[in-house]
C-alpha cells in the first residue's frame, strides 16, 4: 500500500508539500473549474461581478472625495455662508457691517412700493 495523502492518487505528495510550503491552498488556485464546469463558470461570473462592484465603489469614493473638496473650497471662498457659530470675531464684524449697509440700501430703495402694493407693509420700510 502506497502512502498517498489522497486515495485517488492526485495531487501528488510533491504538489501538496509545495502548496503547504508556499502557503497557498487548493481553492485559491482558481482550480474550481476542475470540479464541475458550470460551477467554475458561475464562480468566474461572480468574481467578475465582484470586481465590477469594487471598481464602481472606488469610482464613487473618488467622486465623493472630489465633491467634498469642492464643497470645502466653496465654503472657504464664501465665508459668509458658514453657520455663524463657525465665524470668527473679524468675520462676524464684517458680516454685521455688510448687513447694516444692506439695511440702509433697502430703507432708501423705491422697492418699498412693491411691498406696499401687496399690502405687506404700510408706509416706508423700517428696520428695528
Amino acid at each position: 500500500m502506497q502512502r498517498k495523502p489522497y486515495s485517488f492518487g492526485h495531487p501528488s505528495v510533491d504538489t501538496i508539500v509545495d502548496r503547504y510550503l508556499s502557503g497557498c491552498n487548493y481553492a485559491s488556485q482558481n482550480n474550481v473549474s476542475g470540479v464541475h464546469p458550470h460551477v467554475g463558470a458561475h464562480v468566474r461570473n461572480l468574481n467578475r461581478q465582484y470586481s465590477e462592484a469594487l471598481n464602481e465603489l472606488d469610482a464613487e469614493k473618488k467622486r465623493g472625495m472630489e465633491l467634498e473638496k469642492v464643497r470645502r473650497d466653496s465654503r472657504n471662498q464664501h465665508w459668509w455662508e458658514k453657520p455663524t457659530e463657525e465665524l470668527g470675531l473679524q468675520e462676524l464684524e464684517l458680516l454685521k457691517a455688510a448687513m447694516d449697509e444692506i439695511k440702509e440700501i433697502i430703507a432708501e430703495h423705491p422697492a418699498n412700493e412693491f411691498w406696499t402694493s401687496w399690502g405687506l407693509i404700510s408706509g416706508t420700510f423700517k428696520f428695528q
